[in-house]
């Protein structure tokens, strides 16, 4: 099974192209991804590709630092060096779900498989303390 899930933010502006004899979306991004607290927090980084209308919904509604979910599937590759002198080896994460989890300024929601929450909605539901919970 070749799945994975990742919550963080993002390292640049996402990056969008067309290809040329399709007309397909592309878009690159990368994504830094937080474990542990304090003095053992570490960050980790990874390549991100999302196509057609996941692509544009990205390069319209995210930039640098947004904070995405992703769920997506790993894939390994290679090319040539330009220069001749070995190759590159290259780890991409592909995007088939986003969730778009930082607020928007404009007010502007995506449609589809994305969500955003409006600057007034509560993302979450607190329990009361004293209140027995079902599990």
């Amino acid at each position: 099974m070749n799945r994975c899930i990742f919550i963080g933010n993002m390292t640049k502006d996402p990056e969008l192209r067309f290809v040329p004899a399709s007309g397909m979306a592309v878009c690159k991004f990368g994504l830094a991804l937080n474990d542990g607290y304090g003095d053992k927090k570490t960050v980790s980084y990874i390549n991100c590709v999302a196509f057609a209308k996941t692509a544009e919904a990205i390069a319209n509604y995210t930039s640098k630092g947004s904070k995405v979910a992703i769920e997506s599937r790993v894939q390994t590759g290679s090319y040539d060096k330009k220069d001749g002198s070995g190759k590159v080896y290259t780890t991409d994460f592909i995007i088939d779900k986003i969730e778009f989890l930082s607020k928007q300024e404009t007010g502007n929601t995506p449609s589809g498989n994305s969500f955003v929450p409006s600057n007034d909605e509560d993302v979450f539901n607190p329990v009361d303390p004293g209140e027995d919970i079902p599990f």
